[in-house]
């Protein structure tokens, strides 16, 4: 199992845009330490409703589309402009 579960969005608005969505919609924290962020990369954080702790989210585009795949190498993800990650710690027991 991943460590982080991946969200891929389809959506013409751009990725601060979907962010600042996702933010307002689950009253979500940035994270401030944007060091290590690609551009167009936004961190967020809060509270998992269904466990303890403290959930992750990184918004941006998504990285693994194949811009142009090969007749058969296309992928059903390439479609979607946006990933959303999410993630809880490392503990694969309680990510699932």
């Amino acid at each position: 199992m991943a460590v982080r579960e991946n969200i891929f969005l389809q959506s013409d608005s751009a990725v601060r845009d979907e962010t600042k969505l996702l933010q307002d919609l689950l009253r979500l924290e940035p994270i401030p330490d944007r060091s290590a962020a690609e551009p167009d990369q936004y961190g967020l954080r809060g509270p998992a409703r269904t466990v303890d702790g403290v959930l992750g989210y990184v918004v941006q585009p998504n990285k693994h589309v194949v811009p142009d795949a090969e007749p058969g190498e296309e992928q059903a993800i390439d479609a979607y402009p946006t990933e959303i990650d999410i993630w809880l710690g490392r503990d694969e027991a309680v990510q699932m």
